[in-house]
């Protein structure tokens, strides 16, 4: 029994320490995504439907997980960074339950810990709160326990589950497609090998089917009840062709991909995860059974990064899962007495790269950012100047600066009433949050009505159409047009794209004037001579 209790008892004892580790950073300000996440969540609390009334191009469960914690929680970010630093400690059991199944209790509390201490990594960053790859990818190593179980148990009952996760994965984020694809391809593999297993795969593979099923089926009825169908439709598929792959497949798979393993192109983060991923394809060739499917299940997660074309940060939380069981199975055969004595050298490469990718993400994000933390946690920093600290001001390509949107939030709601509305043209939606002045019309930001993508400029016309009509029909008060370089999606400044959209130009210089400037956000008021619906 006191091998039981003790892995257990070291478990809790992680989890407070986590937990600690993350408290101060409760304060951090929102990140652009977070305030375009935030912003469609308050939109969804006043009743608008996704999609049909709110344009966003991310999945749903991330805007309605945005939408309930704001209204438990409080319209706050601290409601938001307490999601992400609750469900991070609530799914560390999930790890230890993998990990134990897979190769025992400690290498269970083991997974428990690095994943833990690597989301604070991945996480700690303000730009990496509450991404939708945060709650995807504990998902993911949802339906792989479930899998598992499922085929050991010969019970349709986790196949379920494992599908049900599985569904939810992806309707947070897409590209959760290709690691939760192990709740398929474990039971069909098993069944393509194993002749006398082929009737228990087939049974696994419909109960993944039904639990997917008694996901999907909710959302569905949630559309078809709002008569938003259509508007999922063409925003989830007709947009997001254009915004997924806004560069031909082939560049995609010759050039982007292969940036992505060049050292000196890759971002040190994308670096480091390039040779564990090298040694966990020898694994899946050479390694036990388990570490087989476990390499699999990394390299399918691995792949979720190149195929967006994109090496931001937060896009590497798919990994985390299968890493922190890598991790700490590789800990395992390098430090005690292992019988699979060529496994050493390997297991050593894989530590070596994720422990490098854990020194980095606390040298760099978290220990720098500590100080500041404690000091507006303890109430000696106040929350202007805990604002203008330098790790949340993002320069170069890109502008955001958290001091700019909250001195202009606090002085849109002096001047704003109940009721007012505003529109934020470009994708800085973080001051529509924290003003509390929504868009008035379904366009949350300007991206579907300027993005210039090859085949996209008759669906572009169409939506500028429905955006002058809405705008026209109930116009906000507030129109803010902010001062900086190039987004990181149309690639224009937000000046830039308004000199190509004329139509809405000339509509507002005839009703807006010119208001104060605060930072690098350009405030404009309507005219008192237009009348306000």
């Amino acid at each position: 029994m006191a091998r039981v209790r003790r892995p257990v008892l070291v478990l809790v004892l992680l989890m407070i320490g986590v937990g600690v580790l993350g408290l101060p950073a409760l304060h951090a300000p929102p990140g652009r995504d977070q305030g375009i996440f935030a912003t469609a969540g308050l939109m969804v609390n006043e009743g608008r439907v996704l999609y049909r009334d709110i344009f966003e191009v991310k999945q749903p469960f991330i805007l309605l997980t945005y939408a309930a914690v704001l209204r438990l929680g409080g319209v706050c970010i601290e409601a938001v960074n307490a999601l992400d630093q609750i469900f991070r400690l609530l799914v560390m059991p999930l790890f230890y339950l993998l990990g134990a199944r897979l190769f025992g209790r400690w290498i269970g509390v083991g997974a428990a810990a690095c994943y833990g201490f690597m989301s604070l990594v991945l996480y700690g960053n303000f730009w990496n709160v509450s991404q939708a790859e945060t709650f995807a990818g504990p998902l993911t190593a949802l339906a792989f326990l479930g899998v598992l179980v499922g085929r050991d148990r010969d019970s349709p009952g986790y196949g379920c589950m494992a599908g049900a996760a599985a569904a939810a994965a992806v309707l947070f984020k897409a590209t959760a497609l290709l690691p939760a694809s192990m709740v398929v391809i474990v039971p069909v593999v098993e069944g393509l090998t194993r002749r006398a297993a082929r009737g228990r795969a087939l049974k696994q593979v419909l109960a993944v089917a039904a639990g997917g099923f008694l996901v999907v089926i909710p959302v569905a009825v949630y559309f078809l009840a709002h008569g938003a169908v259509a508007s999922f439709l063409e925003v989830q598929i007709g947009f997001n062709r254009f915004h997924t792959w806004r560069n031909p497949l082939l560049d995609i798979v010759s050039i982007q991909a292969v940036v992505f393993f060049l050292p000196w192109k890759c971002k040190p983060l994308g670096l480091m995860q390039t040779l564990p991923l090298l040694a966990a394809l020898f694994m899946a060739v050479r390694g036990p059974g388990a570490c087989r499917w476990l390499a699999v299940w990394y390299g399918l997660a691995y792949l979720t990064v190149p195929i967006q074309g994109k090496l931001w940060t937060y896009h590497y939380a798919l990994l985390l899962p299968p890493q922190a069981l890598l991790t700490a199975w590789c800990g395992a055969v390098v430090f005690t007495r292992a019988t699979w004595k060529e496994s050493r050298i390997v297991a050593a490469l894989i530590l070596v790269g994720l422990l490098a990718l854990q020194a980095y993400g606390l040298g760099v994000r978290y220990l720098e950012g500590l100080p500041g933390d404690l000091a507006r946690i303890s109430g000696r920093m106040a929350p202007g100047d805990y604002a203008r600290l330098p790790r949340f001001q993002v320069e170069g390509k890109q502008i955001y600066r958290t001091a700019d949107l909250t001195a202009a939030a606090d002085a849109l709601r002096k001047i704003s009433t109940p009721g007012d509305g505003m529109l934020v043209f470009g994708l800085d939606q973080t001051l529509n949050f924290l003003s509390g002045l929504l868009p008035t019309n379904r366009y949350l930001y300007s991206y579907p009505l300027v993005a210039v993508i090859p085949g996209y400029s008759k669906e572009r016309e169409r939506h500028r159409d429905r955006f002058i009509r809405a705008i026209q029909a109930r116009p906000p008060r507030f129109l803010v047009l902010p001062d900086g370089p190039v987004d990181g999606l149309t690639g224009k400044a937000p000046w830039q794209q308004l000199q190509g959209f004329q139509r809405f130009k000339a509509w507002a210089l005839a009703r807006y004037e010119v208001g104060e400037k605060i930072g690098a956000y350009q405030i404009f008021i309507q005219k008192k001579a237009v009348n306000r619906p």
